[in-house]
């Protein structure tokens, strides 16, 4: 963490404009960033983000399954069409194609756009649902260093959502410009 924060401030110093986005190890470390003047709101630990989703795990079964399929690269062994042969053979597998389905697709987070900005969170996840034909879905904000799943309030200018997207499709109108995608490991 302390790497990660003295990068951030050497890249603060070199470019004054440049507004960071820090994701940290221990919650801790976001506490000695902001003793650094590294802005709170722009760090999260990567510790409580895991903690939060554990924690709905509780509420949703399988959901640490689900997010840990979409953070993780792999390759298929087996093609669709391979799939819905043995999910139509054995009722009890039918999971496997969709599995197989939701591994094409990567967890990103990224700035929202100006256009999106002062929605719901709700308004905001549905229109870009229906804009990228069900290639991307919001599924989280990040305020005040934290992740928040569902989020239930208003999408403020340049902040961080998290999203589930088809790897072959990010709608460049969400991006704002001068803004690349990257995934969250």
């Amino acid at each position: 963490d302390s790497v990660s924060v003295m990068m951030a401030l050497t890249m603060s110093r070199h470019f004054p404009g440049l507004r960071l986005r820090i994701m940290l190890l221990e919650p801790e470390g976001a506490k000695n960033a902001a003793l650094l003047s590294i802005a709170f709101p722009r760090c999260f630990s990567a510790h409580e983000m895991k903690s939060a989703i554990f924690a709905k795990n509780t509420h949703i079964v399988g959901l640490v399954t689900f997010l840990s399929g979409l953070m993780q690269s792999r390759v298929d062994h087996y093609s669709t069409d391979q799939l819905e042969k043995l999910s139509r053979a054995d009722a009890k597998r039918h999971w496997r194609l969709e599995y197989a389905q939701s591994m094409k697709r990567s967890l990103i987070g990224f700035v929202i756009s100006p256009y999106l900005a002062n929605m719901t969170f709700p308004a905001v996840a549905r229109k870009v649902y229906e804009d990228s034909r069900g290639g991307v879905l919001l599924i989280a904000v990040a305020q005040d260093g934290q992740l928040i799943l569902n989020y239930d309030d208003v999408i403020q200018v340049d902040q961080v959502v998290v999203a589930i997207v088809l790897s072959s499709a990010v709608h460049p109108g969400l991006l704002t410009q001068n803004r690349r995608r990257r995934k969250i490991d």
